[in-house]
């Protein structure tokens, strides 16, 4: 086996050749003979789906010539990143090679990042698919929108991910593009529980766009999801209490039992204390008009605030 042959192999585009001459040349101790044979035998065999092999290659080529050397020589980090992220078991190797791209300042290129962020959020490493989407968006790419939408339905799993899922959501609106309803219902949910009052709004007016509050064209979250939304609501500003009150509106409209519990105590005391404290420092009628509303149901229902 010789480094001629090798690069008769790389000429030829024939890598099954080139990885079996390849672990014949590193069984018998012998490195690459030099950058530009390591880097055209690395983009070869990861390209044609050599991934171990390419990412073995670039190991040994590391170790005995540099990267940066490999760089010079024309080595494509971006095709070695992609190859990786085919097997899950070059998943850790991957992630390795998207900080060293970082350190060597090698700008990634948005197909790798985005199979990358997929191969994290299949081994739920969310943490790891997230840093991968930031330095994505530092290195000025806008991850494709479904891996995208990968990224924001890990906060249906795990709602403490809710505030980078919604920073996702926000790339995502930026782009011109949009959630699928499911996803944005979940991440509705999500926000609920572990986001701020702020993005629950704003998906609320996203997620019931129109002034009767119907739901876009997919299952509204149940009553009690509602019921922690509306609590929710009721705290940022006249706006978002005036949403509070059209959700509690609708779950009395649809299921006028879940109005009996804990929850919805809360959210009703809350919800009429934000539009009675705004409409007396706005001096606002209308805002007087919803509070009033509110109370109303609130007695209907024998929801009883304290004080009142």
């Amino acid at each position: 086996m010789t480094h001629a042959e090798l690069d008769a192999a790389i000429a030829a585009k024939d890598a099954e050749k080139a990885a079996t001459l390849l672990a014949a040349l590193t069984a018998a101790g012998d490195n690459p003979r030099d950058a530009k044979q390591c880097s055209d035998l690395i983009n070869l065999l990861a390209f044609y789906r050599k991934n171990s092999q390419a990412h073995g290659a670039y190991l040994q080529g590391k170790a005995a010539l540099g990267a940066p050397a490999l760089i010079g020589a024309g080595l494509s980090l971006n095709a070695l990143l992609y190859a990786c992220c085919r097997e899950a078991a070059l998943l850790e190797a991957a992630l390795a090679l998207w900080e060293e791209m970082a350190t060597l300042e090698v700008k990634p290129a948005r197909e790798p990042a985005g199979k990358l962020i997929l191969a994290a959020v299949a081994a739920k490493k969310y943490e790891e698919a997230f840093g991968v989407f930031l330095g994505a968006i530092d290195a000025g790419l806008q991850p494709a929108t479904p891996v995208c939408v990968a990224l924001v339905r890990t906060a249906a799993t795990l709602p403490r991910l809710a505030q980078s899922a919604y920073a996702v959501h926000l790339s995502i609106k930026a782009s011109g593009a949009a959630l699928p309803a499911e996803a944005l219902a979940q991440l509705l949910s999500a926000c609920v529980e572990a986001g701020t009052p702020e993005q629950c709004h704003a998906l609320y007016k996203e997620f019931f766009p129109s002034a009767a509050g119907a739901a876009r064209a997919t299952p509204p979250p149940p009553p009690s999801a509602l019921l922690r939304l509306a609590l929710r609501l009721a705290s940022p500003s006249s706006a978002a209490a005036a949403s509070a009150a059209a959700v509690l509106r609708q779950v009395r409209a649809d299921t006028p039992a879940e109005c009996a519990g804990e929850t919805a105590r809360a959210a009703y005391e809350a919800t009429f204390g934000a539009l009675a404290k705004s409409a007396l420092s706005k001096s606002n009628p209308s805002l007087a008009a919803s509070a009033h509303a509110v109370l109303t149901q609130m007695r209907e229902l024998q929801v009883r605030d304290r004080g009142l």
